[in-house]
């Protein structure tokens, strides 16, 4: 098509004067909008302008005069903004402008769209940038040390000219300025990502999601200098970075925009996946302690089935033991230890031949011999339980020493036996005192808490009883009218 010459540059000295100003002046980052406004106002036919940035593999957005705000950063790939120049090597490598207008404009377009196929980038022009109404573009490139590193486009509706001579060398020199900036952001960036790889390395052994959501949170405000926090909702802005998480939503907010922003964005939302992940393994891990404690729950009923003198003991013992647990102030692994410990304490009587264990007369010596092997055979049947703790295999290892060292399998003495195993053994006495036997009658609360008092000292650990019978005390006190 014919093009109608291009119009007259309104350049002046006291312009050149305004941009050489510019130019030399502030940081580059917020030097830049100011720039592009002042081409926008000043190039005759110019509405829009956009520079994007060369890094590494692609060019990035680094400032804009006319477009959306939601373009800053957009990445276009090298290759798609080679052809975008269109023009050949040498005249790129040479700041040679290329201007564009009318069909010539949009056929170049559809060319490379035809070329490169559909591009998330591509897309993001056409639609933010409202593409379809550009009548005419004149890209500038700009090199440095014989590479081009920037691409200034400016926009319009009608046919533009070229930038003056002077105007661009002042351009490239705000460039030089603007990559030595980048060059030292490089840096911060790679000593950010390094904090960030340590701060997974601190994360990764913490499994509970509160803590994780919590520390990872505080560690993420503290690197970079924001605000935190997990609320049920938050609307994002520039200043405002938000990531879902749970049931609620997490937040970094800044004063002004910051500049790793997109570092910032990535550790947010890798600190939302870990606490995911750990949620989903706490209720993973919930899920396989009840399946597992109700398996050890059957045990207990199955052994009991087998001895009769003996039903509902089990239960009994480890409801008791978890009320015991708290009061003692157990940590939550040796209550849990504690509770299946007392789940389990007597399954070694399975391995004890019926003429022993359901003998209703008084057992001999050598039988006697026997039945004092079942807690030994317990530990040995019960490590065979995946995650069990060690502390209940404790409890059915040592639930029958005696705190005078006359008890067994092991003849220990005082606190030689765990701590554990000395309150399971108050708690085992005080049951089995106040449930019915063929050869006797249950013995009354009071009467068994009694029993248990005199036992203290010799048979039983004078701490643990205490213990113990506070916590009846306190559920006689709750139960009684």
């Amino acid at each position: 098509m014919c093009c109608a010459a291009p119009l007259t540059p309104t350049w002046t000295p006291a312009l050149l004067d305004e941009l050489a100003r510019l130019a030399g002046g502030g940081p580059p980052a917020h030097t830049w909008p100011q720039v592009l406004d002042l081409l926008v106002a000043t190039h005759p036919g110019a509405q829009r302008a956009l520079l994007s940035i060369r890094r590494a593999t692609h060019f990035e957005v680094l400032s804009l005069a006319g477009y959306p705000r939601v373009l800053l950063g957009l990445e276009l790939p090298l290759h798609t903004e080679r052809a975008w120049y269109g023009q050949s090597d040498a005249e790129w490598l040479a700041e040679q402008p290329r201007l564009l207008a009318g069909e010539t404009l949009h056929g170049h377009l559809a060319r490379i769209e035809t070329l490169f196929g559909p591009q998330t980038h591509y897309h993001t022009l056409r639609v933010q940038g409202d593409l379809s109404t550009l009548g005419a573009t004149l890209l500038q490139p700009i090199t440095l040390h014989g590479q081009v590193v920037a691409h200034l486009n400016l926009d319009g509706a009608e046919h533009l000219s070229p930038l003056p001579a002077d105007a661009v060398h002042l351009l490239r020199m705000l460039i030089h300025r603007t990559m030595a900036d980048l060059s030292d952001a490089h840096l911060a960036e790679h000593a950010l990502l390094w904090e960030m790889a340590r701060l997974g390395d601190d994360l990764r052994p913490i499994h509970d999601p509160s803590d994780l959501l919590n520390t990872g949170l505080r560690r993420l405000a503290t690197l970079f200098h924001a605000q935190g926090a997990f609320t049920a909702a938050v609307e994002p802005t520039p200043q405002t970075l938000t990531e879902p998480c749970l049931d609620g939503v997490l937040s970094l907010t800044w004063t002004h925009v910051p500049p790793a922003r997109h570092l910032a964005h990535m550790a947010l939302r890798s600190l939302a996946d870990r606490v995911q992940h750990a949620a989903l393994r706490a209720q993973q891990h919930a899920a396989l302690l009840t399946s597992r404690n109700h398996a050890l729950e059957l045990i207990g009923a199955a052994l009991e089935a087998r001895d009769l003198e003996t039903q509902g003991h089990t239960l009994r013992v480890a409801s008791l033991a978890g009320q015991v647990g708290r009061a003692a102030g157990l940590s939550e692994a040796d209550r849990d230890a504690l509770y299946l410990g007392a789940l389990l304490h007597d399954l070694g009587k399975l391995a004890i031949p019926d003429a022993v264990l359901l003998k209703s007369g008084p057992l001999t010596s050598a039988e006697w011999q026997v039945m004092r092997r079942h807690p030994d055979l317990g530990v040995h049947l019960a490590a065979r339980v995946p995650h069990l703790p060690a502390g209940a295999l404790e409890v059915v290892r040592s639930h029958h020493e005696r705190w005078d060292g006359a008890g067994y399998p092991a003849g220990l003495r005082g606190t030689d036996i765990p701590w554990v195993a000395r309150l399971f053994a108050v708690i085992d006495t005080y049951d089995a005192l106040t449930s019915t036997r063929p050869y006797r009658a249950a013995w009354t609360p009071h009467a068994a808490q009694a029993e248990v008092q005199r036992l203290s000292g010799t048979q039983l650990d004078p701490e643990a009883v205490a213990v113990v019978l506070r916590v009846l005390q306190e559920v006689r006190e709750r139960t009684e009218p």
